[in-house]
């Protein structure tokens, strides 16, 4: 009992309270050691615990609020497909459940849902493309599907099979596990674009209802990039092997028939492209060593900048004029659009051992990044760097997430804990920060939690803000910190 006594103290960042405690048990009995679960830790061990939430920051008076005690929903929380903007979702959970259904839950209230409906095919995963007031969008890779329901009732408004992978000869099911990562989505207002990295072949929706607008099997060996706009679908690929240094293409093509915008079908680029980003009347690439603009008509090169001894991971976000590109030695280096793509500058955002995924989320002209290193914003001219850093008591970052007015960010505080193995156990904080003077407004120690199976599944990386508070997925359970407001 004095054991949990002391782990609650601990989570709710009482280190006065726990330490009385422990005193106090010191003092009436020697000899017994206090659990930690079945651990039994010395009270050395317990003292060294208590030291550390001692130090960590206190939180601001003004803003300061109480995170409630977090809890556990059933259900498989659905994360974004890779390339769509989390804040593009309403701040909404959907959950899938072993039975075949989906759930949708609040912000307010996420213990009762709104909605329940029947997933009209069965599939490894499903990952969302949109949701907000008209519509609620997922897709399967596995079931080459996507569906489309009513965001107020949950009724589906459509199912369509995509056709893009079967058992035709060259058309070979993605491997369990990689299915999101062999595709590649654009999603605007009216259309849905998905594209298979092997084949080259690109389908286009109507989010209407659903129809195919069109389909197209592009001349490229693979596909490596897509964004589309309000008319345009860019897509990038490699003829040959990229290991070769394969001839890039650039095809502009039209959102709505598939018809190349462009003089030629394809243009052809000195460059080995990853990632392209549509801004303005240009295209941007980004390949392996070089970032260039070409002209949205012609193809023609508006610019270009190469960089020395330093290679592009294809981690990319774009703002209102700058855009932010990682390198493989954790630099994120940002370039200003409005003036030739003129390099601003970069910062270290993460170490060499430190893994390479990284989430770079742009609000407004500013870029927010967290690495290895810390959190960082990164802005306009001149770049903000070693002094805008956010450098709390966390041991490794692991997520952070950017809402309106603050900052929700997931950090592993025990420096012995891999996060990459999934069969360790973790201990988790979570920091609220003021998102404009980066000002630590509240913290609250996750773990190590009491479920070691549940901490084991913990992906933070994939946390979804969920007003006030946080959600994170844990396997086929989802894990919700509320905030003040009770959700």
């Amino acid at each position: 009992a004095v054991g949990a006594l002391l782990a609650f103290y601990l989570k709710r960042a009482r280190p006065d309270d726990a330490a009385a405690l422990l005193d106090r048990q010191t003092l009436l009995y020697p000899d017994l050691y206090p659990l930690d679960g079945d651990l039994a830790l010395s009270p050395g061990q317990w003292r060294h615990r208590i030291d550390e939430v001692k130090a960590l920051p206190t939180a601001g008076q003004a803003l300061a609020e109480q995170l409630d005690t977090p809890y556990l929903l059933p259900g498989r929380l659905l994360t974004p497909a890779p390339g769509i903007d989390p804040a593009s979702l309403a701040g909404r959970l959907l959950l899938e459940h072993a039975d075949g259904t989906l759930t949708c839950h609040g912000p307010d209230n996420p213990k009762q849902s709104l909605w329940s409906t029947a997933l009209p095919v069965k599939a490894r995963r499903w990952a969302i493309l949109a949701d907000g007031s008209e519509q609620t969008l997922i897709w399967s890779a596995d079931a080459d599907r996507v569906v489309a329901f009513n965001p107020a009732t949950g009724a589906v408004l459509w199912s369509t099979p995509l056709g893009l992978h079967s058992n035709e000869p060259g058309q070979v099911r993605p491997v369990p596990g990689d299915e999101l990562e062999a595709f590649l989505v654009s999603v605007s207002d009216a259309v849905v674009c998905v594209g298979h990295r092997k084949s080259a072949k690109v389908l286009a929706l109507d989010r209407a209802g659903g129809g195919v607008l069109w389909r197209s099997e592009l001349a490229v060996s693979e596909l490596t990039g897509m964004d589309g706009d309000a008319w345009t679908l860019a897509v990038v690929g490699i003829d040959g092997r990229a290991e070769l240094g394969g001839a890039g293409k650039l095809m502009l093509l039209s959102l709505f028939t598939g018809e190349p915008q462009t003089d030629h079908p394809e243009v052809r680029i000195n460059v080995t492209p990853i990632a392209v980003r549509l801004v303005d009347q240009s295209a941007i690439l980004m390949g392996i060593t070089k970032v260039m603009a070409v002209d949205r008509t012609t193809g023609s090169e508006l610019w270009s900048h190469t960089l020395v001894d330093r290679a592009l991971t294809g981690v990319v976000a774009r703002s209102q004029s700058m855009l932010a590109v990682e390198s493989t030695d954790g630099i994120v280096q940002v370039f200003d659009l409005r003036h030739g793509g003129r390099p601003v500058g970069g910062v270290l955002v993460r170490n060499r051992n430190d893994p390479e995924a990284l989430k770079i989320q742009a609000i407004g002209d500013q870029f927010w990044v967290c690495g290895g290193s810390g959190l960082f914003r990164l802005g306009q001219s001149p770049l903000l760097q070693g002094q805008d850093a956010v450098n709390l008591p966390f041991k490794r970052p692991v997520s952070a997430l950017v809402g309106e007015e603050r900052v929700a960010l997931l950090a592993i505080t025990d420096p012995q804990q891999d996060p990459q193995r999934l069969d360790q156990p973790k201990s988790f904080g979570l920091f609220i920060l003021d998102r404009e003077g980066g000002r630590l407004i509240n913290r609250y120690l996750l773990g190590p939690l009491d479920d070691a199976l549940i901490a084991s599944q913990l992906d933070a990386t994939a946390a979804r803000l969920l007003g006030k508070g946080i959600a994170v997925p844990a396997g086929w359970q989802t894990l919700v910190v509320p905030g003040a407001s009770g959700n």
